[in-house]
Protein backbone atom coordinates (compact mmCIF):
# COMPACT_ATOMS: atom_id res chain seq x y z
CA UNK A 1 0.00 0.00 0.00
CA UNK A 2 2.81 2.50 0.78
CA UNK A 3 4.59 1.73 -2.48
CA UNK A 4 1.32 2.00 -4.43
CA UNK A 5 0.61 5.37 -2.77
CA UNK A 6 4.11 6.54 -3.72
CA UNK A 7 3.58 5.47 -7.36
CA UNK A 8 0.21 7.23 -7.52
CA UNK A 9 1.77 10.41 -6.15
CA UNK A 10 4.63 10.14 -8.63
CA UNK A 11 2.20 9.70 -11.55
CA UNK A 12 0.29 12.82 -10.45
CA UNK A 13 3.52 14.80 -10.30
CA UNK A 14 4.43 13.65 -13.83
CA UNK A 15 0.97 14.68 -15.11
CA UNK A 16 1.36 18.07 -13.45
CA UNK A 17 4.87 18.51 -14.85
CA UNK A 18 3.64 17.59 -18.33
CA UNK A 19 0.92 20.27 -18.14
CA UNK A 20 3.46 22.86 -16.96
CA UNK A 21 5.88 21.93 -19.76
CA UNK A 22 3.10 22.34 -22.32
CA UNK A 23 2.25 25.80 -20.93
CA UNK A 24 5.87 26.99 -20.80
CA UNK A 25 6.05 28.53 -24.34
CA UNK A 26 2.82 30.45 -23.73
CA UNK A 27 4.00 31.66 -20.33
CA UNK A 28 7.36 32.75 -21.75
CA UNK A 29 5.61 34.67 -24.53
CA UNK A 30 3.39 36.38 -21.94
CA UNK A 31 6.43 37.23 -19.82
CA UNK A 32 8.17 38.82 -22.82
CA UNK A 33 5.02 40.78 -23.72
CA UNK A 34 4.70 42.09 -20.14
CA UNK A 35 8.39 43.04 -19.97
CA UNK A 36 8.10 44.87 -23.30
CA UNK A 37 4.99 46.72 -22.11
CA UNK A 38 6.73 47.76 -18.88
CA UNK A 39 9.81 49.03 -20.74
CA UNK A 40 7.69 50.98 -23.23
CA UNK A 41 5.63 52.50 -20.41
CA UNK A 42 8.74 53.44 -18.43
CA UNK A 43 10.24 55.10 -21.51
CA UNK A 44 7.15 57.35 -21.72
CA UNK A 45 7.61 58.68 -18.19
CA UNK A 46 9.10 62.09 -17.61
CA UNK A 47 12.26 62.46 -15.58
CA UNK A 48 12.37 64.92 -12.69
CA UNK A 49 14.50 67.22 -14.85
CA UNK A 50 12.40 66.70 -17.98
CA UNK A 51 9.11 67.56 -16.28
CA UNK A 52 10.41 71.05 -15.54
CA UNK A 53 9.71 71.96 -19.17
CA UNK A 54 6.10 70.73 -19.19
CA UNK A 55 4.58 74.22 -19.23
CA UNK A 56 6.71 75.19 -22.22
CA UNK A 57 5.62 71.99 -23.94
CA UNK A 58 1.94 72.71 -23.20
CA UNK A 59 2.38 76.25 -24.52
CA UNK A 60 3.87 74.88 -27.77
CA UNK A 61 1.00 72.39 -28.11
CA UNK A 62 -1.40 75.29 -27.53
CA UNK A 63 0.26 77.41 -30.22
CA UNK A 64 0.09 74.51 -32.66
CA UNK A 65 -3.62 74.07 -31.83
CA UNK A 66 -4.30 77.85 -31.85
CA UNK A 67 -5.09 77.85 -28.12
CA UNK A 68 -3.82 80.40 -25.61
CA UNK A 69 -2.64 79.15 -22.22
CA UNK A 70 -4.08 81.67 -19.73
CA UNK A 71 -2.92 80.14 -16.45
CA UNK A 72 -1.40 77.05 -14.91
CA UNK A 73 -1.61 75.99 -11.28
CA UNK A 74 0.10 72.97 -9.73
CA UNK A 75 -2.44 71.00 -7.71
CA UNK A 76 -2.11 69.05 -4.48
CA UNK A 77 -1.97 65.30 -4.92
CA UNK A 78 -5.28 63.53 -4.49
CA UNK A 79 -6.70 60.37 -6.03
CA UNK A 80 -3.90 60.28 -8.61
CA UNK A 81 -1.15 59.67 -6.04
CA UNK A 82 0.94 56.58 -6.76
CA UNK A 83 0.33 53.84 -4.15
CA UNK A 84 3.08 52.31 -2.02
CA UNK A 85 5.63 50.84 -2.69
CA UNK A 86 5.61 52.25 -6.26
CA UNK A 87 5.67 55.85 -5.02
CA UNK A 88 9.35 55.39 -4.22
CA UNK A 89 10.10 55.06 -7.97
CA UNK A 90 7.22 56.94 -9.61
CA UNK A 91 5.31 60.17 -9.03
CA UNK A 92 2.34 61.97 -10.52
CA UNK A 93 1.99 65.74 -10.68
CA UNK A 94 -1.34 67.47 -11.29
CA UNK A 95 -1.93 70.81 -12.99
CA UNK A 96 -5.03 72.91 -13.52
CA UNK A 97 -4.87 74.80 -16.82
CA UNK A 98 -7.08 77.61 -18.09
CA UNK A 99 -7.03 77.98 -21.86
CA UNK A 100 -8.82 79.98 -24.53
CA UNK A 101 -9.62 79.25 -28.15
CA UNK A 102 -12.31 78.17 -30.56
CA UNK A 103 -14.29 75.04 -29.82
CA UNK A 104 -12.39 73.05 -32.44
CA UNK A 105 -9.01 74.47 -31.36
CA UNK A 106 -9.69 73.38 -27.76
CA UNK A 107 -10.67 69.91 -28.97
CA UNK A 108 -7.45 69.74 -31.00
CA UNK A 109 -5.44 70.87 -27.95
CA UNK A 110 -6.91 68.12 -25.77
CA UNK A 111 -6.32 65.55 -28.50
CA UNK A 112 -2.67 66.63 -28.87
CA UNK A 113 -2.14 66.33 -25.12
CA UNK A 114 -3.75 62.89 -24.95
CA UNK A 115 -1.57 61.72 -27.85
CA UNK A 116 1.63 63.24 -26.50
CA UNK A 117 4.39 60.59 -26.48
CA UNK A 118 5.18 61.07 -22.81
CA UNK A 119 2.81 60.15 -19.99
CA UNK A 120 0.32 63.02 -19.70
CA UNK A 121 -3.34 62.34 -18.95
CA UNK A 122 -6.33 64.68 -19.15
CA UNK A 123 -8.28 63.90 -15.98
CA UNK A 124 -11.00 66.49 -16.44
CA UNK A 125 -12.01 69.00 -19.11
CA UNK A 126 -14.74 71.64 -19.15
CA UNK A 127 -15.55 74.20 -21.81
CA UNK A 128 -17.78 77.27 -21.81
CA UNK A 129 -18.38 80.02 -24.37
CA UNK A 130 -17.34 83.60 -23.64
CA UNK A 131 -20.36 85.89 -23.52
CA UNK A 132 -18.60 88.81 -25.23
CA UNK A 133 -17.19 86.62 -28.05
CA UNK A 134 -19.30 83.47 -28.54
CA UNK A 135 -16.84 81.98 -31.07
CA UNK A 136 -14.16 81.98 -28.35
CA UNK A 137 -14.39 79.46 -25.55
CA UNK A 138 -12.72 79.07 -22.18
CA UNK A 139 -11.48 75.65 -21.22
CA UNK A 140 -10.29 74.22 -17.93
CA UNK A 141 -8.20 71.07 -17.89
CA UNK A 142 -6.91 69.02 -15.04
CA UNK A 143 -3.81 67.12 -16.14
CA UNK A 144 -1.70 64.43 -14.54
CA UNK A 145 1.94 64.11 -15.55
CA UNK A 146 3.75 60.90 -14.62
CA UNK A 147 7.45 60.73 -13.90
CA UNK A 148 10.18 58.39 -12.79
CA UNK A 149 11.95 59.57 -9.65
CA UNK A 150 15.71 59.96 -9.80
CA UNK A 151 17.67 57.42 -7.76
CA UNK A 152 18.76 58.91 -4.44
Amino acid sequence: PILRLGLTELRERFKSAKVHIQQEPKLLAEKIAHETFIKETQSRLFTEKGVQGILGTLTQIGQKSKVTLLSSQPQAQSHQAIPEPHNKKYQSLSYLLSVEGSYHALASFVSEIENYPQAVRVDDFSISPREETPETHLGELKLSVFLRREAT
